[in-house]
C-alpha cells in the first residue's frame, strides 16, 4: 500500500498541516525503586502448571502429601 490518500484529499491535508503537536519528552530508564517494584507485582510461572496436564498426574499431586504425612506420622508413632 504505497499510494498515500492524502493526495487526493487537498482541504484535508492543509488542515493537517495547519496543527503541530509537541511532544513532551519523557524518562525511559526506570529507577531501581520502580524495578523492584515491578518484580513484586510480576506475574510468576506456576512450578503445577505441567503436573495439571493429565488427569494422573493431577491424582499424584493430590495424594502425595497424603501419604508422606501418613509416613512420617507412623515414623513419629514409631520413635515413641
Amino acid at each position: 500500500m504505497s499510494q498515500d490518500p492524502l493526495k487526493k484529499e487537498e482541504n484535508v491535508r492543509m488542515k493537517l498541516d495547519e496543527y503541530e503537536v509537541n511532544m513532551p519528552e519523557f524518562s525511559i530508564k526506570s529507577g531501581r525503586w520502580e524495578r523492584f517494584i515491578y518484580f513484586l507485582v510480576s506475574p510468576t510461572k506456576n512450578p503445577l502448571d505441567s503436573f495439571m496436564t493429565t488427569t494422573r498426574k493431577l491424582t499424584m499431586v493430590k495424594i502425595v502429601p497424603i501419604v508422606v504425612t501418613i509416613a512420617i506420622t507412623f515414623i513419629q508413632l514409631l520413635a515413641l
